[in-house]
């Protein structure tokens, strides 16, 4: 075995990981779009390439472990979804913030997306 190519072969292997941790945190950075994942990551792109790449890349298993490892726990959510309901936030903030940072909570779980009832029971996802 030469030595230049098991060096480049962990070359390589140590870009296609930083690639795809690329791509995780600018798929939770774009609201969980792929498109604009690959297209922050790879600029010179088509998006026609970039809608075949970001599904390519969101099939690999460890690119979604790498995506859930970013994404807060439900504990976490359920606490800050109590938070803004409950407590006086320090600075000013509308009802219709509050209801903004829930939604995008709720979005960035699973519980809720543009397509779904938009009739989400708060109190469920609060206890789960």
């Amino acid at each position: 075995m030469n030595l230049s190519n098991t060096s480049q072969q962990k070359t390589e292997k140590k870009k296609t990981k930083i690639h795809h941790q690329r791509f995780a945190h600018e798929y939770i950075k774009h609201g969980q779009n792929g498109v604009k994942a690959y297209l922050a990551i790879r600029p010179d792109a088509k998006y026609n390439s970039a809608s075949v790449e970001a599904t390519r890349l969101l099939r690999k298993p460890n690119v979604r472990q790498a995506i859930d490892n970013l994404m807060p726990s439900d504990v976490v959510i359920s606490e800050q979804i109590k938070t803004a309901i409950t407590q006086e936030p320090k600075h000013p903030i509308t009802w219709s913030e509050k209801h903004q940072y829930i939604n995008t909570a709720l979005k960035l779980k699973g519980y809720m997306n543009d397509t779904n009832d938009k009739n989400v029971n708060i109190a469920l996802v609060i206890n789960e």
